[in-house]
């Protein structure tokens, strides 16, 4: 399974870094120096219109000119996004008390500047096995808790 990331940091050297590194990890990924990709930003109204997430991941800078990571957080989740909060990841090198506490709000992962690369390791290869327990078939799962299990019992 290639699983797909969206990169969105106003300055290169952090893009191109996050890009380099998921892209090692075998990842697809698309980046952005602003969040004028994402049709949620275009006005207050705007709603996703995607049936399918448009990536697995989400990583953003929160301190960018136009519009914060924190403001295109706030956007998606109003208009609907189908990332899964728990994909998203909202980096920075500076945390008010009050915009980390908005962060937790939204549900997705708080990274810190510089990036500890452990941290992020550890929550992509979490994710990415929940997303791959998804992708399998409902036969598929009963089958692998039967044999996991190990009495032969379904749950």
């Amino acid at each position: 399974m290639r699983f797909r990331a969206l990169v969105i940091d106003d300055y290169p050297p952090c893009r191109d870094l996050l890009h380099h590194i998921l892209g090692a990890r075998g990842y697809e990924v698309s980046c952005f120096a602003g969040a004028d990709f994402c049709e949620v930003c275009f006005s207050s109204t705007a709603c996703c219109t995607r049936e399918n997430p448009c990536a697995d991941f989400l990583l953003i800078d929160n301190r960018m000119p136009g519009i914060s990571g924190l403001e295109l957080l706030y956007l998606q989740k109003k208009g609907g996004c189908k990332i899964a909060s728990a994909n998203k990841a909202i980096l920075s090198c500076a945390w008010s008390p009050l915009d980390y506490n908005r962060a937790q709000s939204f549900g997705c992962r708080i990274f810190q500047k510089p990036y500890k690369w452990e941290e992020i390791f550890s929550w992509l290869d979490k994710q990415e096995n929940v997303l791959r327990k998804r992708a399998l078939p409902k036969e598929n799962r009963a089958k692998n808790r039967t044999r996991l299990n190990g009495t032969g019992e379904r749950h």
